[in-house]
Formats: C-alpha cells, structure tokens, sequence
C-alpha cells in the first residue's frame, strides 16, 4: 500500500512540476519564517530570566500628564521621592545606581602609551559604567573572582568583571588586576578593587564596571550625583530595583507608592500632574519601548510584542 502511494506521488510530482515547485517553495519559506520567528521570540523571551528570584525584582518607574496632555514616563525616582525605599514597606533589597558616559583610559606604564575605551558594552551602544553601591550585588548576584562586594564602600574603587579587566589590563589572573589603575572621563582616577564573573545570561542590566557610589561626593562627580543615597537619582540617568519580600504583591506597593506620592505632594515638575510610581518587573522591561525616550536613557535593548503593551502592563495609564 505504501508503495503504491509512493508510485502515485511520483507520478503527480513528474506530470505537474511547476506546481510540485511551487508548493516545494511555499512550505520551504514557512518552515524558515517558522524557525526565525521562534529563535528571536526564545531570544527576546530570555531576557533577564536567570536571576535568583526574578519574578520577585522589579524598576521603580512612574508617569506625570504634561500640560499639553501627554504622557511623560520616567524610568526611575527623582530627589522630589527620595527617602521612598525606606517609606515603602515590602521591600526584602532594594538599589539605586547612576549610569555614567564616561570613555575610560588606561594609564601609560611599563613602557605602554595610554589606552583609550569608548566606556560602551561590548557590541552596544549601551553605557558600560555605573556608580553603585555593595547592595547591586545583593540584588544581581555575581561570582566574585577577586575581592568582595564590601569593596564598594570605599572612595575611588571600582569593580569589574572579567572580561572588561582583560580588555583593559590583557589576560592575567583575577588578583593580579587588583591594584591597577583607571581614570573615567579624562579626571576620575579609580582603583581597581573587585572582579566578578561575567553573566552568562542575557540582561539589560549588564553593565561592567562598577564604580562606588561614595566616589560621588569625593570628586568632579559630586556636582552631578551629590550625594550617596538615592536622593540624587534621576531620570534616564539612573535606575532604581526593588527585590519584593515572599508574600508581597506588586499591587500592594504600587498602592503604598501612590499614598506616599499623595502624602509628600511631590510632582515632577511645574504644569506636571497626576504623578504616579509603580513597579515594573525586572522580565518584562526588554519589552517597554515607552521607557526608552529618544534620548535613550536607560540604554536598554527594545523589543516589541504583538499586544498593545502598554495597557497591557499598565492598564490604568492614559497614553497620547
């Protein structure tokens, strides 16, 4: 029976070539559309999916209305709601950290020239370098190859993961780069204090070297991030992750943040209104365009699902 079924396909496919080519083609071409649909969804889909507890980490984002009606969305807190990580009850760890565009040089020495990087992620236009404090590692768990994350609490020190340490210094071991010098934007000379392995993961939040928050206040930087707290965040130039507590649900915060707003009276700034924070997880960020201005911020990757994600997400928004 199978041969005969055999014998009659053949004949059909000799008597009718263009249509057997045809029909050939068309389901070629659907199982590759098939294919590439599936690996850049598996690609996309895997974003920031391997962190411990990620179900339970989440940015602090909110919107303010414009006088002109739009929507403005803010990818962080600003210094109007610092002191909301302590307010807010729920929270197991929390981090606020500052994105810096900064090149990064390596000194001249040992009969080398100075060395000069764009200070960029590898392969992205995303910046590389943040002021933080020990608490990002509390929060996003790295290997430590050398030193420990109490490093961060130091003046002028800076943690870097493996492979940026080898880009910077060439291939040695992880305590051989400690001690070893870098100077951030021309003038901010650092130590290096740390080396942590890089994520094997894909992230948005890969950044690689990690400079200490209390560097701020000790340097040219202080005109910028004054302080060592987050009363000195800002919009798209810095980020603010919360870890939820067992037991906490998103809505039970996103309501405490919406009475500390009320109780404080904060705004953005003059003409804002209805200023709201909420929470944003930390596996759905890869796919929020509206938090990606044109100024690019948050130097985050976009990707785009097929819903009308905002309301999605964030139901109650209103959008223009």
């Amino acid at each position: 029976m199978l041969r005969h079924h055999l014998q009659n396909a053949w004949r059909t496919i000799r008597h009718h070539k263009l249509y057997t080519v045809i029909n050939v083609l068309g389901l070629s071409i659907g199982i590759c559309a098939c294919i590439v649909i599936y690996l850049i969804a598996r690609y996309d889909l895997g974003f920031d999916t391997f962190h411990p507890d990620a179900d339970r980490i989440y940015r602090i984002v909110g919107d303010v209305q414009l006088p002109d009606g739009n929507t403005l969305f803010l990818n962080t807190p600003f210094d109007k709601v610092a002191g909301v990580e302590h307010a807010i009850p729920g929270f197991q760890q929390q981090v606020g950290f500052h994105t810096l565009a900064l090149g990064i040089t390596v000194p001249a020495g040992n009969g080398k020239p100075a060395t000069d990087f764009d200070g960029r992620q590898e392969g992205s236009y995303a910046n590389s370098t943040i002021l933080t404090g020990p608490s990002f590692f509390d929060l996003f768990p790295h290997s430590w190859l050398a030193g420990n994350a109490s490093v961060l609490r130091e003046p002028n020190r800076v943690v870097l993961t493996a492979n940026a340490a080898q880009r910077y210094f060439g291939a040695l071991p992880p305590d051989k780069y400690i001690g070893k010098t870098l100077i951030y934007g021309d003038s901010l000379p650092v130590t290096v204090a740390g080396i942590v392995k890089d994520w094997s993961g894909l992230t948005d939040v890969g950044y690689t070297s990690f400079i200490s928050i209390s560097t701020a206040p000790n340097s040219w930087l202080k005109s910028r991030f004054p302080t060592t707290d987050w009363s000195s965040l800002q919009p798209h130039q810095s980020q603010a992750f919360v870890k939820l507590a067992p037991g906490i649900q998103p809505a039970q915060v996103d309501a405490a943040l919406a009475d500390f707003v009320r109780k404080t009276h904060a705004n953005f700034f003059p003409g804002t209104t209805n200023l709201r924070l909420y929470l944003q997880p930390l596996t759905k960020m890869h796919y929020t365009p509206d938090f990606h201005l044109t100024d690019r911020g948050d130097d985050f990757r976009q990707a785009y699902l097929r819903v009308d994600r905002r309301r999605a997400f964030y139901p109650d928004t209103r959008y223009h």
